[in-house]
This record gives structure tokens, sequence and C-alpha cells, in this order.
């Protein structure tokens, strides 16, 4: 999701993307986790750099980063919340009762992951940048891990405790109104719209992104 736009803020920090545990090349936990638990293994491994980190986190990585911001707050300088995962009640209804991705032997699961991609591509977003998603969605069974931690964590409650000074990205995707919820929870928040962003913002607009991001880092914080 990143690797656009990583090499841009890489070229004046030093700059990660940690698998969270499960996805990527991350092993995955022996039962499903609370999202406290994907936390506090980004915590962990924080902890090893020995210094603290400025934490960028999408959907449900921005819910993990304010977690690891509230369990951790010595590690955590900043934050950075780009589409924050505040669902209604009948979203995380529909959620909690989802089944699990089915996969079919004529691959026709293939096909659906791939038109539903497809159907939200934005503009600047290369074939080769959807089928790497399409790519990186075919995830084990407990794909759905993640997702469903995050609809038993309490959101609301912890973005009205965040300490740090957060920059909020409120792109125009189905997390439009819940972003704008968090924004106002969250004290020390800077809250920037870009309706001309929605999903794949990451690879659609790196360059943009990576410019929002350094200039947020560079000023001086907000005041408390």
């Amino acid at each position: 999701m990143f690797e656009a736009v990583q090499p841009l803020l890489a070229a004046d920090r030093v700059v990660y993307a940690p698998d969270t545990p499960g996805y990527g090349d991350s092993d995955a936990p022996p039962a499903q986790p609370a999202l406290e638990d994907y936390a506090d293994a980004i915590g962990r491994w924080i902890a090893t750099l020995g210094e603290p980190v400025d934490l960028l986190g999408y959907h449900t990585g921005a819910a993990i980063a304010v977690e690891v911001a509230h369990r951790h707050p010595d590690r955590v300088r900043r934050l950075m919340l780009v589409s924050v995962p505040v669902f209604p009640d009948a979203t995380k209804a529909r959620l909690r009762s989802a089944p699990p991705a089915v996969v079919r032997e004529d691959g026709a699961h293939l096909l659906e992951m791939w038109r539903s991609t497809l159907s939200v591509r934005p503009a600047g977003q290369s074939l080769a940048q959807v089928a790497r998603t399409v790519a990186d969605k075919q995830a084990p069974a407990h794909s759905e891990w993640a997702i469903r931690a995050l609809v038993d964590y309490p959101l609301l409650e912890r973005l009205g405790a965040v300490a740090q000074p957060t920059l909020i990205v409120r792109p125009k995707d189905s997390l439009w109104e819940g972003t704008a919820e968090a924004a106002k929870l969250v004290p020390r928040a800077t809250l920037v719209e870009r309706p001309e962003w929605g999903y794949g913002l990451f690879d659609a607009a790196p360059d943009a992104i990576a410019t929002l991001v350094r200039e947020y880092l560079d000023a001086p914080p907000p005041a408390r």
C-alpha cells in the first residue's frame, strides 16, 4: 500500500512499513487477536528501534495507531490517521456476521476480487498496482481477523483520549463521515479534507501525500 509514497518520504527521514501480524510476510497469531494485541505487537517492534516514531495508519491501521499511542505514549510523537474507521452500528453488525472469505475451485472469487478493486480504481493508479492490491487481498483464512478486532474496539473512547498531535486526512471514501466524526473527538487534531482522493490514494497521489506528511511533521506541533 505504501510502496509508492515510502521512498518519497525516505528522502529526508527513516521510514518503516511493518506488516501487521498475520498479513504480508508476518506470521499469524495462533487465534483471533483483539485490536490491542495488534497494537502491542507494533509497540514491541517500535521499542526495538530505540527512539520514538511518528506513526501513520490507514483505515484499520489508523485504529491500531491510536491504540499504540494510547498504550505506549512514550514511543509515539505524532499520529497521522487516514480514513478513520468510525463505523455506524449497522456496519458493525454486518461485519460481525460476515462469513469467512470463500476460495472457489474455479477461481471465480479472484474475478470478483478483481472487479471489486477495479470499481474503485482512482485516476493515476496503474493496472499493475491494481493487480498488486488484488494479490495482497489473497490472504489466508484469517484475513478477516483485523476487521473483526476493529469492530469490538472502543475507538470513539480512545480518540477522545489521544494526547499526541494528530493529523487526520479525510479522503472521499466510505469513511468520509466517520473520519469527520473522529476529527471532532481528537483533542489536538488537524483535519485536512481531500475529496479528490479516494480508494488507492497512496498509489494515485504519492507526491501530494508525501508533501502533506512532510509539512505536518516539519511544522511545530499544535499547542495543547
